[in-house]
């Protein structure tokens, strides 16, 4: 295809001008990380470059975009040449707990850690599986038991290809294994396989580009380092999202001959710029600024409901809620594809609650015989991604399947044709949308107290780069969530925020009337979405953390938005009674909601004491 014009600003001309054998570009969101590897390709059109990147859609979408003397791959791509010894014999696919409890004759909660172990050995640059891989609740007087049995289960994992000679064991014994064992070697299996055979790259390329390295997990790490010719990373650390899949910024600027960041975002105006720098600086101690090229960009902090607008949420049990609130309203686009949201196994934990006898296909839900072994399980193995189903199965009980295909019949496979746009924090990436609204469901960074929390653990500050994420996909229009906004508050009392995003802490206050900030750019349809390398990651099976944040920051909101799709209660005094709040407290509340666009005026005419609100505050807004 033909290259588009690039012009570099001066923190690109300085990542271009590099020589260096090892450079790490740092660059913000929206900065153009992925246009900026393509034109040093551009301009080195005699050298074979390798480009990787995470996910078979990113590396389709480069593959479109990279000059031809650029092969582009994903990490698990350059392993196939052993992953496909596995896909020879059928035995290449998700290894699930349900196997493990099948193959080994041993309890579910225990497969799970062993699953957790064996994961957390083949994304770490070890030789060998060690206590350190074995999940923190085990005691350690119980680590080297689970680590014997994990050594076991990875030698039946390389089990899984075809016979060789001088494998250990009788061509009769594997055939007879392969035919019997429910075991799979999973991608991040064979990855590890290759990784340990320490793979020379260098010979077939002339240069390694690797974008979006924060995600990059230890084992892949490992490999890069140990190429001998020119290596170009370019990333965000402060968009390291995928912790769950080890990739806790697994590079450090020390090994680099040369660190150049670029700050300079193209997608948004100055306020969104000084919200960013805002979350960075005072949680994370950055000191370069995110700074905005579209100076003339004003952002206003309400969305035009009558365009179309994405929404995006920490958890799939918020996206769920969100999706029930628009049924018969809103034409929706699940982005990634709404089979990759985790509705059909909310569906089978109904049904294994209700005891309906329907047919259980998820392999871990199916390997149940009732919802009480379930809740031990997940009560047993912390495992966030059951909680969060069993949550939301309780929380809509018999509804969910009638819910469930409602959704679908109101989705829409092309985003262009959808009125609303919904997608988690971590299949953000590499998006940009003219209108977002962000859900209250992220991680509280503001304590009790009023005091900024102290993300002193990976998990925690992973946390803060989801929100930061989430903001800076917006372009002109974004609602904030409570978590960004008692931020705001902090900081402004703090005297440590820009004028520019002040206008958020301010605009909030008002409800769905006038525009907020005056004369930002008009938005675009969701043709205008750009999807770029790191949007189509397959996270498939995430929910985040625990259902419980569903309700985190606007527990009565939500309580009442369920009262109303499930009881049909119309009234403050009937919501008052139902939830055991309050008239008064339940009736400011639904006005509030009502203000804000997300409840309708017209549900509540016959209720005096929040129409009486509703004439109150247009007075006010009057005045």
């Amino acid at each position: 295809m033909a290259a588009l014009a690039f012009t570099p600003n001066t923190e690109q001309a300085v990542a271009l001008a590099s020589t260096a054998h090892r450079l790490l570009v740092r660059a913000k969101a929206g900065t153009g990380k992925t246009a900026l590897l393509i034109e040093h390709a551009r301009r080195k059109p005699q050298l074979k470059l390798l480009y990787v990147t995470f996910g078979k859609a990113n590396q389709e979408d480069a593959a479109a975009r990279f000059p031809s003397n650029v092969a582009t791959k994903t990490s698990h791509g350059l392993a196939w040449e052993v992953g496909g010894q596995f896909k020879k014999t059928g035995k290449q696919g998700e290894l699930f707990p349900s196997q493990l409890a099948k193959a080994y004759n041993i309890p579910m909660a225990f497969a799970r850690h062993l699953r957790e172990t064996l994961h957390n050995f083949m994304v770490s640059a070890d030789n060998e599986i060690l206590a350190s891989h074995v999940p923190s609740m085990i005691s350690a007087a119980d680590k080297p038991k689970v680590v014997e049995w994990a050594v076991l289960v990875w030698s039946d994992l390389q089990r899984l290809r075809q016979w060789s000679r001088g494998c250990g064991e009788s061509q009769a014994q594997r055939a007879e294994f392969l035919d019997t064992t429910p075991l799979r070697m999973p991608h991040d299996g064979y990855l590890k396989l290759w990784a340990m055979s320490e793979p020379d790259l260098s010979h077939r390329y002339d240069e390694i580009l690797l974008d979006e390295y924060q995600d990059t997990n230890p084992v892949f790490a490992a490999v890069i380092l140990r190429q001998t010719c020119p290596v170009r990373l370019a990333g965000d650390d402060f968009q390291s999202i995928f912790g769950f899949r080890g990739a806790f910024n697994a590079f450090d600027p020390a090994q680099f001959d040369e660190v150049v960041t670029i700050s300079e975002s193209h997608r948004f105006g100055p306020a969104i710029a000084q919200l960013a720098t805002m979350l960075l600086s005072e949680f994370a101690g950055e000191q370069e600024p995110v700074r905005s090229s579209r100076l003339d960009l004003a952002t206003r902090f309400e969305v035009d409901r009558t365009k179309p607008y994405a929404i995006i949420g920490r958890t799939n049990a918020r996206l769920f809620a969100s999706a029930v609130a628009l049924l018969g309203t809103k034409r929706l686009h699940f982005v990634g594809g709404i089979d990759e949201y985790p509705f059909e196994k909310l569906v089978e934990v109904h049904h294994l609650r209700a005891n309906t006898g329907a047919q259980l296909r998820d392999p871990l839900i199916s390997a149940f015989a009732s919802f009480a072994q379930l809740e031990a399980y997940a009560q047993d193995t912390d495992d966030k991604e059951i909680h969060s189903l069993i949550s939301v199965a309780k929380q809509y009980g018999d509804q969910i399947p009638s819910l469930v295909s409602q959704i679908k019949a109101a989705s829409v496979s092309k985003i262009e044709d959808a009125d609303v746009a919904l997608l988690t924090a971590h299949r953000s990436k590499g998006l940009e949308f003219p209108q977002l609204v962000l859900l209250g469901d992220f991680h509280n960074l503001i304590t009790d107290g009023g005091l900024p929390l102290v993300l002193d653990t990976p998990e925690l500050r992973q946390e803060l780069h989801l929100l930061y994420v989430a903001l800076t996909r917006a372009m002109s229009a974004i609602e904030l969530n409570e978590q960004i906004l008692a931020i705001v508050r902090y900081c402004e009392t703090a005297g440590r925020v820009g004028t520019a995003a002040l206008a958020a802490s301010n605009s909030t206050k008002q409800g769905g009337g006038a525009a907020l900030v005056v004369e930002g750019e008009p938005e675009g349809a969701f043709a205008a979405v750009e999807y770029g390398v790191g949007a189509f990651a397959n996270v498939a099976e995430l929910v985040g953390s625990d259902a419980a944040l569903l309700f985190d920051g606007d527990e009565l909101e939500s309580r009442i938005e369920l009262a109303i799709l499930r009881q049909g209660l119309l009234t403050a005094a009937g919501l008052a009674d139902a939830l055991g709040g309050s008239v008064a407290e339940v009736a400011d509340a639904v006005a509030t909601m009502v203000h804000c666009g997300r409840l309708s005026a017209v549900l509540f005419l016959d209720c005096e004491a929040v129409t009486q609100r509703l004439v109150n505050n247009i007075q006010l807004d009057a005045a």
